[in-house]
């Protein structure tokens, strides 16, 4: 599975909840269930692929403004919220993490977690094999050491993020 395929995947998801990321992992588990084991893995490969290049101090400190503060799973949560709203939105704020001021509303911060896309891939190679290997199959990255240079230095966070910084004040 190539990147486009992944994000097709993603995307069509979406399509079908309506933006609801609940719903969304729903329907992608149910697609996911219908391909091959080794497709499955293919795509849990990417997602993990795509959930350590998000690991990064600033978009970090974004989902820290946005949340209200943020631990390393709500972090996690977070990667994988950002990966559900699709290509466009989430290569965006790799590359300008300010950028999600724009998408995200905030009476809808707390929705901006999405723990059950973390899961959509296992239980569709389950559904589909009958294995519980999920683990010894797929590809695990370790994270690297992360420097939050901003740690909760209010005034850091404000010049990093200053459009997520007044829109969350």
């Amino acid at each position: 599975m190539d990147k486009q395929q992944f994000w097709q995947l993603i995307e069509q998801a979406k399509r079908r909840s309506g933006g609801d990321v609940e719903e969304q992992a729903e329907h992608l588990q149910e697609k996911l269930a219908t391909l091959l084991p080794e497709e499955i893995i293919a795509f849990e490969d990417m997602f993990q692929h795509l959930m350590h290049e998000a690991y990064q101090s600033n978009l970090w400190a974004a989902a820290y403004i946005i949340l209200g503060g943020c631990s390393d799973d709500g972090f996690e949560y977070f990667r994988a919220w950002l990966i559900a709203r699709g290509q466009k939105v989430f290569e965006t704020a790799l590359a300008e993490p300010d950028s999600l001021a724009k998408i995200i509303k905030v009476d809808d911060a707390e929705e901006s977690e999405a723990e059950s896309m973390l899961y959509v891939a296992r239980m569709a190679y389950e559904e589909q094999s009958g294995k519980d290997d999920f683990d010894k199959v797929t590809t695990r990255y370790s994270l690297p050491a992360i420097d939050l240079n901003w740690g909760d230095n209010e005034q850091k966070i404000i010049e990093m993020l200053p459009k997520l910084s007044r829109k969350f004040a």
